[in-house]
């Protein structure tokens, strides 16, 4: 069986169980945080030592949420694995994109570079869907992406609305209460603070109401606070 790891029993006891569960989670849990550092391969490991101690030790049956929880995540690491060739590659091209845009000077060499990134970077985003699911991590992150881009060539509006799109998938990928959010929540508020401005000097072209984007830009900040006071140590949180 590939994904046997552990020793069987044919009849463990109670306390075999609790402990091969642990176990278990322990390697579902750490797959998971490999899977949101891009190493898929070590992650897909990780999720078959935990199936085996689910299957081997535990003797969980096939209609355990826990074990087709866990042969759904082998299966995704299992396609992100098999098109690593055409990430690195789409890699590679996003990073020269982000190079050039960097290394640039001009408004008309920047908006090109910029609208290249952006391109590469869609292109990537469809690789890590059909691979992972819309609801990964490496999805959001590039949906972050590419709505900074956006947002830095004057595309607020469709800026704003993959940062949204990112913020509910790293929820639902890393809870609602992970610091990683943070960062998402602070760079939405940040953009509601332009439209802000930008309604406050030209009403016409701003289409949401000045109240209602304010109330935004608040909830956006609050929010990222809250993150990062659940996640900083008390004192840190009190003297940073």
């Amino acid at each position: 069986d590939r994904y046997r790891r552990r020793g069987e029993s044919d009849q463990p006891d109670a306390m075999t169980i609790l402990l091969g569960g642990s176990i278990a989670s322990a390697h579902l849990d750490m797959g998971k945080a490999l899977e949101v550092a891009g190493k898929y391969s070590e992650a897909l490991e990780e999720y078959e030592n935990g199936i085996g101690m689910l299957e081997h030790t535990c003797h969980k049956s096939k209609k355990d949420p826990q074990l087709k929880m866990a042969t759904r995540e082998i299966q995704r690491m299992e396609r992100a694995v098999a098109v690593s060739g055409e990430r690195k590659k789409l890699q590679s091209s996003m990073d020269a994109a982000m190079a050039k845009l960097d290394s640039c000077s001009g408004v008309g060499e920047k908006d090109a570079a910029r609208k290249q990134a952006i391109a590469c970077a869609r292109r990537l985003t469809r690789t890590e869907r059909d691979s992972l699911g819309e609801q990964s991590y490496a999805v959001a992150r590039l949906k972050l992406k590419i709505a900074k881009l956006q947002c830095e060539g004057g595309n607020m509006e469709g800026g704003l609305d993959d940062a949204e799109e990112a913020i509910m998938t790293l929820k639902s990928v890393l809870g609602e209460k992970h610091s990683l959010l943070g960062a998402s929540c602070i760079f939405s508020a940040t953009v509601y603070e332009k439209r802000i401005s930008l309604a406050t000097s030209t009403p016409v072209t701003c289409p949401k109401p000045l109240k209602q984007l304010t109330s935004y830009c608040k909830s956006m900040m609050n929010r990222a606070l809250e993150l990062y006071a659940d996640a900083l140590e008390p004192l840190t949180f009190k003297y940073s």
